[in-house]
């Protein structure tokens, strides 16, 4: 599963983003979970205290912190260069200000859904090419564990257990993935 954010001040404008999202994610297969958050604040808290996302749909325009900063604040403090970030907005002339930030794409809104879907596959098309996981079959379902988040595996019997550095239930603890 892949963790999807939807950063927008817009509720409105929220929905619809998981909507398209989750549109595509039928007509193409993916599987994509998606959250809404309503302000850059909340959202890098979240990050801040150790939440991961793999994909944030970033509005620009905010009171108070804005989509920009939150973005410089992920890559240049947080050293979070994993993260992908598509920036949404209204307004096209962001392209200097965000070239520092490294996005892998930007949308105007109204977002089409036929440009949404396409940076969805952009983003698997790099995201499945990738290397730097680990794959594993449970229960007849396909997953990837990003293989800097593996701390070991441990071999019990028949069963792996895959131990990793995060999960939002067991943060501090680490995690533990049981795989058949």
């Amino acid at each position: 599963m892949i963790k999807v954010a939807v950063v927008d001040d817009d509720e409105l404008i929220c929905q619809e983003i998981v909507r398209l999202i989750s549109k595509c994610n039928v007509h193409y297969d993916f599987d994509f979970c998606s959250e809404c958050y309503t302000s850059c604040e909340e959202m890098y808290r979240l990050l801040a205290n150790g939440e991961n996302y793999d994909l944030i749909f970033l509005d620009i325009e905010f009171p108070g912190m804005n989509g920009i900063e939150l973005g410089k604040l992920l890559r240049m403090k947080m050293k979070n260069y994993d993260t992908q970030i598509v920036f949404i907005s209204t307004i096209r002339d962001y392209a200097m200000e965000l070239f520092k930030i490294r996005p892998i794409a930007f949308l105007i809104k109204p977002i089409a859904y036929e440009d949404l879907c396409k940076c969805l596959q952009d983003y698997m098309l790099d995201y499945s090419n990738s290397d730097s996981f680990l794959e594993y079959i449970s229960e007849n379902t396909k997953h990837k564990i990003k293989l800097k988040e593996v701390l070991y595996l441990e071999s019990n019997g028949k069963k792996v257990i895959f131990h990793t550095k995060t999960d939002c239930k067991f943060r501090l603890a680490g995690r533990s993935v049981v795989m058949d």
